[in-house]
């Protein structure tokens, strides 16, 4: 399984096997493509942050969103790692082959994260990682990391 570069990337928009919208070329990286966060939502107190900076306490459950729409062609799939600027917590999300949408992510802060992270919307802060092969590989999940479901 081979993760597409930017040259990659930009022939896959061109066939139109892979679609970003709103597309900025500055986002495109050697390994992949930058994607801006649009909302994040806290659970605890169903609250949708859509501007300003949103700051995430302890065992807090919360998502994230992406202002990108995303296509992905039919052997094409993505992986999206999160890190905080502080804390602990990690997620990550994977598109399947077909995946057309804005990408969700959901998170638990973990007890032991003694900081409240931040998170800036519109902040250009998700790497999408595409990778081009056979179906079967784009559905494993990584050690330790939150599988989100995308329909």
């Amino acid at each position: 399984m081979a993760v597409l570069s930017d040259v990659d990337i930009e022939q896959a928009l061109e066939r139109n096997d892979l679609g970003i919208e709103p597309f900025i070329q500055k986002n495109l990286t050697p390994n992949g493509y930058d994607l801006s966060i649009d909302e994040v939502y806290l659970r605890t107190t169903d609250e949708h942050i859509k501007e300003g900076v949103a700051i995430i306490p302890p065992l807090t459950w919360f998502a994230i969103s992406t202002k990108e729409f995303v296509k992905m062609g039919p052997l094409s799939c993505g992986f999206v790692p999160v890190m905080p600027e502080k804390g602990s917590w990690q997620a990550s999300a994977r598109s399947m082959p077909g995946f057309m949408g804005r990408l969700p992510l959901d998170v638990l802060m973990p007890v032991i994260n003694k900081w409240r992270s931040r998170l800036v919307i519109g902040s250009v802060r998700l790497s999408l990682n595409i990778w081009n092969k056979h179906r079967k590989h784009c559905i494993m999940n990584g050690p330790g990391r939150i599988r989100t479901s995308v329909v």
